[in-house]
């Protein structure tokens, strides 16, 4: 169903797309090229006005706003047009890039082929697919003296210029020589449809609004069936699930030597929610978002004794306090069982570690889940209501989810991105179907279909009972 979905989309773009090349301009005639449109409903950071043959994308952040003009190709600029940082002609779409995160959104759009520089070294990049086009010469990962590129403050595509038509800058350090610098910081968004509009961000910037927005829409739209469903589910369970309880918290060793004196940060780093009108539900930071859509007590808390500028984490003794006794705990980092272990025994009392259910986003490896699920919001939810909310969590399809970022640290080994997919990477959730009516087991009436009552005893039998 995945590869249907993506060929659809792809045979749609090729009817739809508009990132064909204008070959009868007449500016008097004041043709509006862009037939689809999008705009942006929780990336607090973007924005996006059209005109007739050229489109405004803004970024803003701390320093203010960085305005691209996208000029449809075949077309001229209007001399009254103003307030352009960058202007671009979108019309092969070749392109640098600077950040491994931003290669699941172009890969999304399928345009993994338009990447002409990799401006960062392949030890930091997980796509297999970019990966093999590094290895047979297609794709450049090296500077113009053959040398790797790492994390720097200046970068430079002079060597490429003549090939690419803009570079994807990571929003800080020296982009004066890069060629046409159009900003990418789709982790400014704290809120994961946030992060997740980056992909109309992209499609704009390259005239591929119509496949886009499909993507966009259908990940929106698993969300929403997803916590339907759990909702659902949840109303017709005999047994009361709401009281389980998720530990959201890390490990923090750094310390800020750059600081005189140097501050440290080292400490437990537990979850912080707080109301974010951007965010989908109502709450930040993504993880605050994903469980409040999941109705899911996820502790959280703004105590801790270590204080270091505007961060606060939790001494040993105050965390063993805290998620003591918390049923689930997810480790958003790699959880390194005998380092801990050996340096905080007091993790071995926990509930969690008892009952092992403990876990990190390892399962495709680490690097590939802040590589990739910024771009796969729905992913994540599944991923969390599979683990929080029912270990046998079914999409309305009568299977059960098979998580693709988190990894039970008892049971499952780490992972890899695993071979290249594909030109076009098609969503890693589930298909889900909305589960409409669900009967309390033994009541009267006769249950709507084998499909409902399954889901129903499924939800019964799963993890709200074990715990």
């Amino acid at each position: 169903m995945k590869f249907a979905l993506a060929t659809l989309l792809s045979t749609a773009i090729a009817v739809n797309g508009t990132n064909t090349c204008v070959t009868d301009f007449d500016a008097a005639e004041n043709v509006d090229y862009y037939p689809t449109k999008v705009d942006f409903d929780y990336a607090s950071s973007l924005s996006i006005t059209y005109h007739g043959n050229y489109k405004k994308l803004g970024f803003t952040d701390w320093s203010g706003t960085y305005t691209t003009c996208v000029v449809k190709c075949g077309t001229t600029l209007p001399s009254s047009a103003t307030g352009c940082d960058t202007t671009v002609t979108p019309e092969t779409n070749k392109m640098a890039i600077s950040a491994a995160s931003q290669i699941p959104y172009i890969h999304s759009l399928g345009m993994i082929d338009s990447i002409s520089l990799a401006m960062i070294g392949t030890s930091s990049i997980q796509n297999s697919c970019v990966l093999d086009a590094v290895t047979d010469g297609t794709l450049s990962a090296v500077d113009a003296d053959g040398n790797g590129y790492d994390w720097s403050s200046t970068m430079d595509t002079g060597h490429v210029d003549d090939v690419i038509e803009f570079t994807l800058t990571p929003g800080y350090g020296n982009a004066d020589a890069v060629k046409n610098s159009v900003p990418f910081v789709e982790w400014s968004d704290p809120s994961l449809l946030g992060r997740t509009e980056w992909i109309l961000y992209l499609g704009a910037l390259t005239d591929q609004e119509f496949f886009a927005q499909n993507v966009y829409d259908e990940q929106k739209s698993r969300i929403d069936c997803v916590t339907n469903n759990v909702e659902t589910l949840r109303e017709a369970a005999v047994v009361d699930g709401t009281d389980v309880t998720v530990l959201w918290a890390t490990r923090s060793d750094y310390i800020d030597t750059y600081s005189d004196p140097p501050v440290s940060h080292e400490g437990w780093d537990v979850a912080t929610c707080t109301v974010n009108a951007d965010a989908y539900g109502g709450y930040g930071p993504y993880y605050c978002e994903a469980a409040n859509l999941l109705g899911v007590q996820l502790l959280n808390t703004t105590a801790g004794s270590v204080v270091a500028g505007s961060s606060v984490y939790m001494t040993d003794d105050e965390f063993e306090s805290y998620g003591a006794d918390a049923d689930v705990w997810i480790y958003n980092a790699a959880f390194d069982t005998a380092d801990l272990t050996t340096r905080f025994p007091f993790i071995e009392t926990f509930k969690s570690y008892t009952t092992e259910n403990i876990w990190d986003p390892q399962k495709r490896g680490m690097n590939d889940f802040f590589e990739t699920f910024v771009n796969q919001a729905d992913t994540f939810i599944e991923d969390m209501a599979s683990i929080a909310v029912d270990g046998q969590f079914l999409d309305g399809d009568n299977t059960a989810h098979v998580r693709v970022f988190y990894r039970n640290i008892f049971t499952e080994p780490t992972g890899s991105f695993g071979i290249c997919p594909g030109a076009t990477l098609a969503l890693l959730s589930d298909q889900c179907s909305p589960i409409n009516e669900v009967f309390t087991l033994g009541s009267p009436g006769a249950v709507a279909s084998l499909k409902i009552a399954a889901a129903a005893v499924a939800f019964f039998g799963g993890a709200f009972l074990a715990f």
